[in-house]
C-alpha cells in the first residue's frame, strides 16, 4: 500500500502543468509581497489601501494609509514597510495593521521598490516626482538614519523601481528610463548584467524577485515575464506573448496586460503578477520545473533517491570533475559531492545522504564539463 501510494504522489506531481491562471479581478494592487506563511499582500496605488490575500484569493483590507502605496517588504519580526511615491513617506504597519510614518525622505522624492537586508536595513528607490528627477537608492537604518547609498546615471541605472537581494547580499535594481537590470555590491560597484528588450520610451520595467538564483523581472510595457539567471546573468523570455490581455494558459500562450508587481514564494513553485492594465492578480503554478529543469536533456542519466541512498548511472559523463549536489525545494543546498572522471564508459555509483525528510521532493542537480542533469527526485 505504501508503494502505491507514493506512485501516486510522485505521478500526481510530475503530470502538474505549468500554468498561468487568474486568482483576483479587479485586484486594485500594484506592488507585491508575501508574509511568512505565504499570504500576498498588496499595495494600491491608487487608493491608498494595502490587501492582504490569502492563497486561495480571499481578500481584506490590511490598512488604509493614502494614495501612492508603492514598494513593499516584511523585516523579520512581520512588520510590512511600504512607501508612498507621492510624499516620500515610508510606512511602517505592524501585525495589527496600525501604521506609522517610519521615515520621510523627501516630498519629491518618489521612493517605488523597497528591499531590506539581514541586518534590517531599508533600501529605498527614489526616482523622484516631476517636481524633482533623482536616481538614489536610500538606505534608511532601523533607527531611521537616512544615507544615499547609489547615486545611478543614464549609463547604468536611471529612475529606479525594483529593488531585490540575493543570497549573497548584492543588490538589483530595474529602471524605468533604459530597461537595465544593474547589480550593486555591498560597497558599492554597479554592473549592468543585461538590458530587457524593447523597455525604453516608455515601455518601463517594473518590479523584480529573486528565487533560488534567478531574478523574475517584470516588463509592463512589454507585457511580458523575464527570468535571469545570476550565475551567467542568462536573460531569457518566461511567459508573455507581448499582447495586452490577460489570456490564462500555457507559459507559451498566457498573456498578461502590463505586469508590474512580483512575488515569488520560498520554494520557487508560485510566482504572483499584478497587472497595471488588466488590473488582475495572475499566478503562475508548478513553475519549479521552469526554474531546475530547463537544462535537463544536456546529460542522460537515471537517479533515484530511496532509504537515504543516492543511486546515479549514466554512459554520457566525460573526463574531469563531476559535480553532484542535492537541494531541497526551498532551493537550499542540502549536499554535494564531487568525483574526478577519466572518460569512463559507464559511470555508476550510489551515495549515503544522512538526514532527508521521507515522503519529501528534493532537486538533483548534475555538472559535468559545463553540461547539466536536473531532476526532482522523491524520498519514500
Amino acid at each position: 500500500m505504501k508503494i502505491l501510494v507514493t506512485a501516486i504522489l510522485f505521478l500526481q506531481y510530475s503530470l502538474m502543468a505549468q500554468q498561468v491562471s487568474t486568482l483576483l479581478t479587479n485586484a486594485n494592487v500594484d506592488n507585491l509581497t508575501l508574509d511568512s506563511v505565504g499570504n500576498i499582500y498588496g499595495s494600491g496605488y491608487t487608493t491608498g489601501k494595502v490587501t492582504k490575500i490569502t492563497p486561495a484569493g480571499v481578500t481584506s483590507t490590511y490598512a488604509t494609509i493614502v494614495e501612492g502605496l508603492a514598494g513593499s517588504v516584511f523585516d523579520k519580526q512581520g512588520n510590512l514597510f511600504v512607501s508612498n511615491y507621492n510624499n516620500g513617506n515610508i510606512y511602517k504597519i505592524v501585525p495589527n495593521g496600525s501604521y506609522t510614518i517610519f521615515i520621510n525622505l523627501g516630498v519629491n522624492a518618489g521612493p517605488a521598490g523597497l528591499a531590506i537586508d539581514g541586518i534590517g536595513n531599508i533600501y529605498a528607490a527614489c526616482s523622484g516626482t516631476s517636481a524633482a528627477s533623482l536616481s538614489i537608492i536610500k538606505k534608511i537604518t532601523p533607527m531611521g538614519v537616512i544615507s544615499n547609498f547609489s547615486t545611478g546615471t543614464s549609463s547604468n541605472y536611471f529612475a529606479p523601481g525594483g529593488l531585490v537581494f540575493d543570497d549573497l547580499g548584492n543588490l538589483y535594481v530595474s529602471n524605468y528610463a533604459n530597461g537595465n537590470i544593474c547589480k550593486i555590491t555591498s560597497s558599492g560597484a554597479i554592473s549592468v548584467i543585461t538590458t530587457i528588450p524593447n523597455a525604453t520610451n516608455g515601455n518601463f520595467v517594473a518590479y523584480m524577485a529573486f528565487n533560488n538564483g534567478i531574478l523574475f523581472v517584470c516588463h509592463a510595457g512589454g507585457n511580458k515575464i523575464y527570468k535571469i539567471d545570476l550565475a551567467t546573468n542568462t536573460r531569457t523570455l518566461l511567459t508573455g506573448t507581448g499582447v495586452a490581455s490577460s489570456t490564462n494558459g500555457s507559459l507559451s500562450t498566457a498573456s498578461f496586460n502590463g505586469p508590474n508587481g512580483i512575488a515569488v514564494t520560498p520554494d520557487g513553485n508560485t510566482i504572483y503578477i499584478s497587472e497595471i492594465g488588466g488590473n488582475n492578480l495572475r499566478v503562475i503554478s508548478n513553475l519549479i520545473s521552469g526554474i531546475y529543469d530547463y537544462k535537463t536533456k544536456e546529460i542522460k542519466a537515471i537517479a533515484t533517491l530511496n532509504q537515504h541512498i543516492l543511486s546515479i548511472k549514466s554512459s554520457e559523463f566525460g573526463s574531469g570533475v563531476l559535480s553532484i549536489r542535492l537541494y531541497n525545494m526551498e532551493g537550499k543546498e542540502l549536499w554535494v559531492s564531487s568525483t574526478t572522471l577519466e572518460n569512463e564508459v559507464d559511470f555508476e555509483k550510489t551515495f549515503t545522504i544522512s538526514n532527508l525528510d521521507r515522503l519529501a521532493f528534493y532537486i538533483l542537480k548534475i555538472e559535468n564539463n559545463g553540461k547539466y542533469f536536473t531532476q526532482k527526485l522523491f524520498h519514500p
